[in-house]
């Protein structure tokens, strides 16, 4: 695995439709530092995503960040 890869990516449920958003820091920023600044993972979804928090149903993260 080179240094740096990403396979972070954070799952949402809207509207029983699952969602996957990866990490591409370039388009997205790091997701695991917006994830984990304190917002929590249906915030970060949310924004994200640009829907209201309401709309997640759910929220998970996958995978690790190597960067």
């Amino acid at each position: 695995m080179k240094e740096g890869e990403c396979h972070f990516k954070i799952i949402a449920f809207v509207n029983g439709n699952k969602l996957e958003v990866p990490c591409i820091p370039e388009e997205t920023g790091c997701l695991k530092n917006l994830v984990w600044c304190g917002i929590g993972i249906k915030a970060a979804a949310a924004e994200i995503l640009g829907l209201d928090y309401i709309d997640i149903t759910d929220a998970a993260v996958e995978g690790d960040c190597k960067g």
